[in-house]
């Protein structure tokens, strides 16, 4: 009976031992192919002309007393103790914090309402603010004068800080963010922020858009037209500060200011307050404003990061780190990169994968990812975006992040991207279309009238990027035009915005409406 006994124990061991080794067999073979997979997708990429030098895709630096980053007001922003978090002077960093703050409860009172529909700003509501919120403290008279009359009074006491601005924008007209794009001590909030572009004075730079915008308005209400352009400028500048900055976060706050910035713009247009002269240095300024171009840098900038990632960790995984812990191990994916995210991998289910394997397989996914989808994007040379290469990239992304854990540090880098491509091709219509209005209104101030099609403004126009033809025209009898691109779901939905009116059916984040450019205003009730 013992004899019987031991030899089951003894088969039950070697039955034991066995599975072992079959698992760290087909452990050991898989991370064998998968090193293969990466070295040879690494190849493929190389072929493509694709880098994996980091520096390659870093803006050049930019000297200090060039650099609108570092102007005075705003400086303190962007000085920090060595831990980068603590401010090297924090009473100048709170003084920086608030330099021309927007009054609480009046930033969201005007301005645009609607991802497509353009509004000129309610000055009358402006200045009711500035009368409730303190008659001397704004600078306000006892009666109510003319709306623009009253809010530049108002204005007058930001007016020396504005200037300084606008005087530093003439004598530091490059911007650059002094960054070490690297990827160290990953797991350090700083670090992490500082690579991905989230330290900036973006803040700051809305609030000092928003008084040059409501500014440029009181003084287009007021006929003062040089004044106003100067205005806009500005506020066009701080948008374009970003266009430089390689890191796809940078180019979303560039797309937010300029899409403010088109407003006072607009309202120019549509009350046909500039002259000739100012719509032609306007087209000049709006023809040099290439958003593909940022985000095609974007895009190589998020492949490259994602590559530094990767190289990372293989560094802590040679050193044994203790970044990697035990139920994670196996993966090959760090604390750094899991807690905030809620991320979970259950270790049975995927057993063959080594930490050098999961890396290997996870730098060769994210790479394959990019050259199938992200590579051919944009087309600076067509000036294309190709929404339908962007859609499928997101489809991939909804069934399959968290499917394997290949795709988990894609995922976490890729994920916003597909978004940030629609709402920059959607920008860059828009600044088409803005300079195709600017040349119409150039046209109605020398013929009297508009034309009947854009070609007889004689000129060469750009086209809309998603599809790579001719903008939209409709004017009518009355004076009143639409200029529109067919949008994001390549489709024509007659210039309509209002899901009611589309041939789609309803409205979604994935079919938007056509974009749009027209010359009066159109508020949210109406389209219905």
């Amino acid at each position: 009976m013992e004899k019987r006994l031991t030899k089951k124990i003894k088969a039950l061991v070697l039955g034991i031992i066995g599975i072992f080794l079959i698992l760290i067999i087909i452990r050991e073979v898989h991370t064998f192919r998968i090193k293969n997979l990466w070295n040879s997708v690494r190849e493929e990429c190389e072929q493509k002309g694709l880098s994996f030098d980091f520096s390659d895709i870093i803006p050049e630096p930019v000297p200090d007393d060039k650099n609108f980053a570092y102007v005075a007001p705003l400086k303190p922003l962007l000085e920090y103790e060595e831990d980068g978090v603590t401010p090297l002077n924090p009473e100048k960093y709170d003084e920086a914090s608030n330099f021309l703050i927007i009054p609480a409860g009046l930033s969201s009172s005007l301005g645009p309402k609607g991802p497509e529909l353009y509004h000129g700003y309610d000055l009358s509501a402006v200045q009711k603010f500035f009368r409730d919120d303190g008659m001397e403290l704004w600078s306000q008279p006892v009666e109510a004068g003319e709306p623009a009359a009253d809010v530049m009074l108002a204005i007058g006491r930001m007016a020396e800080d504005m200037n300084s601005l606008a005087k530093a924008s003439k004598q530091r007209p490059f911007y650059r963010l002094n960054v070490k794009y690297e990827v160290k001590d990953f797991d350090e909030v700083k670090d992490f922020e500082n690579i991905i572009g989230s330290a900036s004075n973006f803040p700051q730079h809305l609030n000092a858009q928003w008084w040059f915008n409501i500014r440029c308005s009181a003084h287009l209400d007021n006929g003062n037209t040089d004044s106003a352009l100067a205005d806009l400028k500005m506020s066009m500048f701080l948008a374009e500060l970003y266009k430089n900055e390689p890191n796809l976060l940078s180019q979303v706050c560039r797309l937010t200011l300029m899409r403010l910035a088109l407003n006072p713009l607009w309202e120019g247009l549509a009350k046909k307050r500039w002259n000739a002269e100012q719509l032609d240095s306007l087209q000049n300024i709006l023809a040099n404003m290439n958003y593909l171009e940022g985000l095609d840098k974007a895009l190589r900038f998020e492949r490259h990061l994602i590559n530094q990632i990767h190289h990372y960790l293989r560094g802590l995984l040679n050193q044994d780190s203790d970044s990697f812990t035990a139920s994670l191990a196996s993966f090959g994916v760090p604390l750094a990169l899991t807690g905030a995210v809620g991320f979970r991998l259950f270790p049975l289910k995927w057993f063959y994968i080594s930490p050098s394997a999961f890396i290997n397989g996870s730098q060769a996914r994210s790479n394959e990812l990019y050259i199938k989808y992200l590579n051919n994007t944009v087309d600076l040379k067509s000036r294309r975006i190709r929404p339908n290469t962007v859609k499928g990239f997101d489809q991939h992304f909804e069934k399959n992040v968290l499917s394997h854990p290949y795709n988990f540090i894609s995922g976490l880098f890729f994920g916003v991207t597909a978004p940030a491509v629609k709402k920059i091709g959607q920008m860059q219509n828009s600044i088409d279309q803005a300079r195709i209005a600017c040349a119409l209104e150039a046209y109605h101030l020398k013929e009297g009238k508009y034309p009947q099609s854009l070609a007889e403004l004689g000129k060469e126009l750009p086209h809309d990027v998603f599809t790579g033809e001719s903008y939209f025209y409709d004017p009518d009898s009355k004076g009143k035009y639409r200029i529109y691109g067919v949008g994001w779901n390549l489709k024509d939905d007659g210039g309509n915005v209002n899901a009611e009116n589309s041939q789609s059916g309803e409205a979604s984040y994935n079919e938007p409406m056509d974009v749009i450019w027209q010359n009066f205003p159109v508020s949210s009730s109406d389209e219905k």
